[in-house]
């Protein structure tokens, strides 16, 4: 139900409406809408009727502001800014696929002058149209790269020690022991022997006369180390422990890992040198595979 105005101030509510009161009445007025409902009701009422907010509101509060609306958006400056952004990404990623390139060209360069100054293990250095080559004296051919060393045996033990007290080697009477190493390491002891042979005239000369090392092994883990001031070598309680090293490092590293199963290119690691052409490298391999062939024919020496 709508209230009536006072009296008193209907005719000044509608005057004030049209805004024709002086401000001392306007202040009136609003002390008046203030404490008088109906008065306030009616003031609504014609600031509605006129679709304007009142001058006044009710109890005198005046009406919120209205809320802000979204600031205008220019949709060029935004697709342009998105352009640029884009631009800069690409630049971006094109500098970063140069450096990468850049890595990439460079990681190649070195990886074929590391190959060419180092030539890897799994790599042996091989002679294309090599032919087997005869030594006088010895029985057969020595095939091109060198006798095979994985295998069964292909002497006795009694040969074995035959050699060994021919040579008047200080493992004599270890024929047997060597030989079953072979066997178990797949290893042809006849190899070992050559080894043994070359290395240390079978033990008899240099560091294997007391480190018990068939082959001169260096120095190697759970192995004492003795002579570092000569580069090192690994010191055995005995010649069975010094072939059983031996056995397993040619067994385990370079026929298991390296792939190398030949005479030529197991002492290409062996015994490594820059030139395979140097008369020691070629000496050395002469040696083994004229041992090996001679004892394989049921000979003891030249």
């Amino acid at each position: 139900m709508d209230l009536k105005p006072c009296d008193a101030w209907a005719e000044k509510l509608a005057a004030g409406h049209n805004a024709t009161l002086s401000n001392r009445e306007l202040a009136e007025l609003k002390t008046h809408v203030a404490s008088c409902e109906a008065c306030a009701a009616a003031q609504a009422r014609y600031a509605i009727e006129a679709h304007q907010a009142p001058d006044v509101a009710v109890n005198g509060a005046l009406p919120a502001p209205a809320a802000p609306g979204p600031p205008r958006v220019d949709r060029g400056q935004l697709l342009s800014q998105k352009a640029m952004w884009a631009r800069r990404k690409a630049r971006r990623v094109h500098r970063i696929l140069e450096v990468v390139a850049c890595i990439g060209v460079f990681g190649c360069v070195l990886l074929v002058a590391l190959a060419l100054l180092f030539p890897s293990a799994s790599s042996p250095v091989t002679h294309p149209g090599a032919q087997p080559t005869r030594i006088p004296g010895v029985p057969g051919a020595i095939p091109a790269d060198g006798f095979t060393v994985v295998g069964d045996p292909t002497i006795s033990a009694q040969q074995i020690n035959a050699i060994l007290a021919y040579y008047h080697s200080p493992a004599a009477g270890k024929g047997q022991v060597i030989y079953d190493l072979g066997v178990r390491y797949h290893i042809d002891p006849v190899v070992a022997l050559a080894f043994f042979h070359h290395e240390s005239s079978f033990g008899r000369a240099g560091e294997a006369s007391h480190t018990h090392s068939p082959g001169n092994l260096r120095c190697i883990p759970d192995h004492p180390c003795v002579d570092k001031q000569r580069g090192g070598y690994a010191q055995f309680a005995s010649w069975e422990d010094g072939f059983d090293a031996w056995y397993k490092l040619i067994h385990d590293l370079y026929v298991g890992q390296w792939k190398l199963t030949t005479v030529n290119q197991i002492i290409s690691r062996y015994a490594p040198v820059k030139n395979p052409r140097d008369a020691a490298h070629r000496n050395y391999v002469t040696f083994i595979n004229r041992d090996i062939a001679l004892w394989r024919s049921g000979k003891i020496a030249l």
